[in-house]
Protein backbone atom coordinates (compact mmCIF):
# COMPACT_ATOMS: atom_id res chain seq x y z
CA UNK A 1 0.00 0.00 0.00
CA UNK A 2 1.62 3.38 -0.85
CA UNK A 3 0.47 6.98 0.10
CA UNK A 4 -1.93 8.58 -2.41
CA UNK A 5 -0.29 11.73 -2.08
CA UNK A 6 3.21 11.09 -3.12
CA UNK A 7 1.55 8.73 -5.55
CA UNK A 8 0.32 11.50 -7.83
CA UNK A 9 3.90 12.79 -7.58
CA UNK A 10 4.92 9.62 -8.76
CA UNK A 11 6.69 8.55 -5.75
CA UNK A 12 6.35 5.18 -4.30
CA UNK A 13 6.21 5.74 -0.16
CA UNK A 14 5.06 2.83 1.81
CA UNK A 15 1.46 4.06 3.02
CA UNK A 16 1.20 3.08 7.56
CA UNK A 17 -1.91 4.93 7.49
CA UNK A 18 -5.61 4.84 6.29
CA UNK A 19 -7.81 7.89 6.83
CA UNK A 20 -11.18 8.20 6.28
CA UNK A 21 -12.30 11.62 5.20
CA UNK A 22 -16.19 12.96 4.12
CA UNK A 23 -16.82 16.51 2.95
CA UNK A 24 -19.99 17.53 1.55
CA UNK A 25 -21.50 13.92 1.23
CA UNK A 26 -18.58 12.13 0.10
CA UNK A 27 -16.45 10.02 1.31
CA UNK A 28 -12.92 9.02 0.33
CA UNK A 29 -10.40 6.56 1.87
CA UNK A 30 -6.45 7.92 1.85
CA UNK A 31 -3.80 5.68 3.01
CA UNK A 32 -1.16 8.12 3.84
CA UNK A 33 2.46 8.11 5.31
CA UNK A 34 2.05 8.59 9.06
CA UNK A 35 3.90 12.45 8.92
CA UNK A 36 0.98 13.24 5.58
CA UNK A 37 -1.84 11.80 8.15
CA UNK A 38 -0.86 13.90 10.72
CA UNK A 39 -0.65 16.99 8.67
CA UNK A 40 -3.98 16.35 7.91
CA UNK A 41 -5.55 15.36 10.98
CA UNK A 42 -3.75 19.07 12.60
CA UNK A 43 -4.89 20.82 9.77
CA UNK A 44 -8.71 19.65 10.76
CA UNK A 45 -8.28 19.39 13.80
CA UNK A 46 -10.22 23.37 14.45
CA UNK A 47 -13.00 22.15 11.89
CA UNK A 48 -13.81 19.10 14.00
CA UNK A 49 -13.23 20.91 17.24
CA UNK A 50 -15.70 24.15 16.03
CA UNK A 51 -18.31 21.13 14.48
CA UNK A 52 -21.66 19.58 15.54
CA UNK A 53 -21.75 16.05 15.24
CA UNK A 54 -23.46 14.36 12.56
CA UNK A 55 -24.77 10.82 11.57
CA UNK A 56 -22.72 8.70 10.11
CA UNK A 57 -22.82 7.99 6.54
CA UNK A 58 -25.24 5.32 5.43
CA UNK A 59 -22.98 2.81 4.30
CA UNK A 60 -20.79 3.08 7.45
CA UNK A 61 -23.64 2.29 9.29
CA UNK A 62 -23.25 -1.12 11.69
CA UNK A 63 -25.45 -4.06 9.70
CA UNK A 64 -26.88 -6.39 11.47
CA UNK A 65 -27.61 -8.33 8.72
CA UNK A 66 -25.92 -11.64 7.38
CA UNK A 67 -23.48 -11.13 4.90
CA UNK A 68 -23.28 -12.80 1.39
CA UNK A 69 -20.14 -15.18 1.32
CA UNK A 70 -19.05 -13.39 -1.58
CA UNK A 71 -19.46 -10.18 0.78
CA UNK A 72 -17.57 -12.03 3.63
CA UNK A 73 -14.67 -13.22 0.76
CA UNK A 74 -14.33 -9.66 -0.32
CA UNK A 75 -14.04 -8.18 3.19
CA UNK A 76 -11.28 -10.85 4.07
CA UNK A 77 -9.44 -10.22 0.93
CA UNK A 78 -9.89 -6.45 1.97
CA UNK A 79 -8.14 -7.13 5.54
CA UNK A 80 -5.69 -9.70 4.31
CA UNK A 81 -4.41 -7.09 1.44
CA UNK A 82 -4.28 -4.39 4.15
CA UNK A 83 -2.87 -6.56 7.47
CA UNK A 84 -5.99 -5.99 9.21
CA UNK A 85 -6.85 -8.81 11.52
CA UNK A 86 -10.16 -10.69 12.24
CA UNK A 87 -10.84 -13.56 14.05
CA UNK A 88 -11.87 -17.00 13.47
CA UNK A 89 -14.05 -19.61 15.27
CA UNK A 90 -13.21 -23.26 15.68
CA UNK A 91 -15.31 -26.15 14.24
CA UNK A 92 -15.14 -28.92 17.27
CA UNK A 93 -13.33 -30.57 14.47
CA UNK A 94 -10.98 -28.04 14.04
CA UNK A 95 -12.20 -26.55 11.26
CA UNK A 96 -12.94 -22.60 10.30
CA UNK A 97 -16.47 -22.37 11.81
CA UNK A 98 -16.94 -18.77 11.13
CA UNK A 99 -15.33 -15.36 11.47
CA UNK A 100 -15.54 -11.99 13.28
CA UNK A 101 -15.21 -9.11 11.81
CA UNK A 102 -14.86 -5.88 14.05
CA UNK A 103 -16.99 -2.89 13.13
CA UNK A 104 -13.96 -0.86 12.67
CA UNK A 105 -12.65 -3.09 9.43
CA UNK A 106 -16.54 -3.12 8.10
CA UNK A 107 -16.60 0.13 7.92
CA UNK A 108 -13.00 0.38 6.47
CA UNK A 109 -14.55 -1.74 3.64
CA UNK A 110 -17.63 0.04 3.42
CA UNK A 111 -15.87 3.00 2.79
CA UNK A 112 -13.25 1.41 0.43
CA UNK A 113 -16.21 0.25 -1.83
CA UNK A 114 -18.42 3.29 -1.50
CA UNK A 115 -14.82 5.50 -2.56
CA UNK A 116 -13.80 3.17 -5.80
CA UNK A 117 -17.34 2.68 -6.87
CA UNK A 118 -17.30 -1.08 -6.34
CA UNK A 119 -19.93 -3.09 -5.86
CA UNK A 120 -19.98 -6.79 -3.56
CA UNK A 121 -23.08 -8.80 -3.51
Amino acid sequence: MFDDLDARSGLRTEATDTVLVGLDGRWVELDLTVGHAKTLRDFLAPYIAAAQPGAAPPALVESKEKMTRTYAAALRAFADERGISYRTQKKAGGGIGGYYYGIELRRAFAAHLAATGQVVE
